[in-house]
Formats: C-alpha cells, sequence, structure tokens
C-alpha cells in the first residue's frame, strides 16, 4: 500500500533528479509530507527511469562515451543537479581541493627530503637557513604549475600517478620493515613481532598484487 502523500513519479527517479526536485519544492514553498523511507528509497535507487535516461544522456553518455577525458567533461557531470552553476561550482571544487592538496603535497615532500639528507627544515625558517627545503617546495608546485601548460591529460596523470603509487607502496613498506626490525634504527625498541607479522603480510600482498597487473 503506498503511502499517503507520497508521489509515486518519484519512485525511479535518479538521485540528482530527486535532489533538484527537492531543491524546486523549497523554492516553490510547496509544503509535502515527510516521508523517510520513500526518500531513503529515492537516493538507494540504481535503476534510472529510461525517460530520464533519454532527458540526461547528453552530459557524458553521448554517443556512447562514458570516459572522462578533460576537467569540462567532469564539470559537465554536475549539470543536471547544478545546471548553468555546474563550472562554478566545479572550479571553486577544484580550486578550494588545490589550495589544500598542494602545500600538504609539496610540504610533505621537502620534509621527507630534508631528513633524508639531513637539511635545516621548518616553515618557521627563513629561507636563508632553510634553502633545500624551501627550494623542493617551490620547485614541487613550478612542476605542477608547467604540467598545466604542457596540455597534459589531468585525468590521465591522475591514473598513472596512481598506478606509480601502487608499483612504490611495496618497496616503501619492505624499507619500512627493514628499518623497524632493526634495534640501531629503532634505539633498542624493535616493533613487536605481530606488527612486523602484519605488516609483512601486507607487503607481500601489495608484491604480488603489483606484479598480477602486469601478468593478467
Amino acid at each position: 500500500m503506498e503511502h499517503a502523500g507520497r508521489d509515486s513519479r518519484d519512485d525511479h527517479q535518479p538521485v540528482f533528479i530527486f535532489l533538484a526536485d527537492v531543491a524546486g519544492s523549497r523554492r516553490r514553498k510547496i509544503q509535502r509530507p515527510a516521508d523517510a523511507g520513500a526518500a531513503f528509497r529515492r537516493v538507494a535507487a540504481r535503476n534510472h527511469h529510461p525517460q530520464d535516461r533519454h532527458r540526461y544522456r547528453h552530459v557524458l553518455f553521448q554517443s556512447g562515451h562514458v570516459d572522462i577525458k578533460t576537467s569540462k567533461d567532469a564539470a559537465q557531470a554536475l549539470f543536471p543537479l547544478a545546471g548553468k552553476f555546474a563550472g562554478t561550482l566545479f572550479t571553486l571544487g577544484v580550486v578550494g581541493t588545490g589550495l589544500l592538496a598542494i602545500p600538504t603535497l609539496t610540504g610533505s615532500a621537502a620534509y621527507a627530503l630534508a631528513e633524508t639528507f639531513a637539511w635545516r627544515e621548518g616553515l618557521d625558517q627563513r629561507f636563508r637557513g632553510a634553502r633545500p627545503f624551501y627550494l623542493v617546495i617551490i620547485v614541487s608546485t613550478l612542476i605542477g604549475v608547467v604540467m598545466d601548460f604542457l596540455n597534459v591529460n589531468p585525468v590521465r596523470a591522475l591514473y598513472w600517478t596512481a598506478v606509480i603509487n601502487g608499483l612504490l607502496a611495496p618497496v616503501l613498506l619492505l624499507g619500512i620493515l627493514i628499518a623497524v626490525v632493526d634495534p640501531t634504527v629503532m634505539k633498542q625498541q624493535p616493533s613487536s613481532i605481530p606488527s612486523v607479522i602484519v605488516v609483512s603480510f601486507a607487503t607481500l600482498l601489495m608484491f604480488v598484487a603489483a606484479i598480477g597487473m602486469f601478468v593478467f
């Protein structure tokens, strides 16, 4: 039996259409009875209505095109929800993420190299006193800026970065494993046997996964 006040037309709506409908209802100040069950079913629905697919297939699925190659493609994915503000919303997201990620990534690289080569480190240091540390931050940032002007596909760059990270991760874990079992490095406090077993198992799995990526 249908719940009283529930609009059966919304049963097969995709998430973005449901959200747009909710936003439009608020703007029109139409009072609709709250139905948590119906709302959950709408959000959890996986099968879109054929008419909805026809209306919104131009977003990313035109002519069978389902892969995102440019930032423009990614911004267009927000069009059904944000409309003409899709580009603005995507830009704000990218800029906000960049402001958070760039200092973190460049700073972590600078700290890692500084600790490896015993450089003076720290953002509280002046440039003259920690030149190598700050130069790593500057060069890393400039590399990212130059890549933007080299017409590098950002989505493909992210993909291959993830692949490289997956290949380097087991090597780094192996280095960590060698270090934590060395009493000299750990100042007579090596890692416990259960921790070594867990890390060894994780390292072995990642090596197998990395090799399997090329074999299978």
